[in-house]
């Protein structure tokens, strides 16, 4: 992989704008506001381009201007208690998706709370967009 392509799309995401994509959900239309912010982001970019993106991957992603984020809120039916928050990051130039949850919830047979400070990636998926 060539050094200055891996940089050059390293150093664009400190100038990417992020978009907002809303859907599905009628009651609850913008996600979280922890999903949007910048560093995050580009956390996650990072954590896609050391274990899930290869070259080609680089290769688009470093001849486009801007890169784009759909960003989503999930809502699925949880367990009673459970207060966790769930959402979708989808880098449609890329076709990946990534699935992140704050998990607060308890596990009751052994007393336990799972209480995250932070969204965390549970899946990280190919996609056709």
């Amino acid at each position: 992989m060539n050094i200055n392509k891996v940089l050059f799309c390293l150093m664009a995401l400190v100038m990417i704008p992020a978009a907002v994509y809303t859907a599905d959900h009628p009651a609850k239309t913008s996600p979280p506001q922890e999903l949007l912010e910048k560093p995050y982001l580009y956390e996650v970019v990072r954590h896609l381009y050391r274990w899930y993106m290869d070259e080609e991957d680089v290769n688009r992603a470093s001849s486009d201007k801007e890169f784009i984020f759909w960003v989503r809120g999930l809502y699925p039916k949880l367990d009673p208690g459970d207060k966790s928050r769930l959402g979708e990051i989808i880098l449609p130039e890329l076709g990946i998706s990534v699935k992140v949850k704050k998990a607060d919830y308890t596990i009751e047979e052994l007393d336990l709370e799972v209480k995250t400070d932070r969204f965390k990636i549970t899946n990280v998926s190919r996609i056709s967009t």
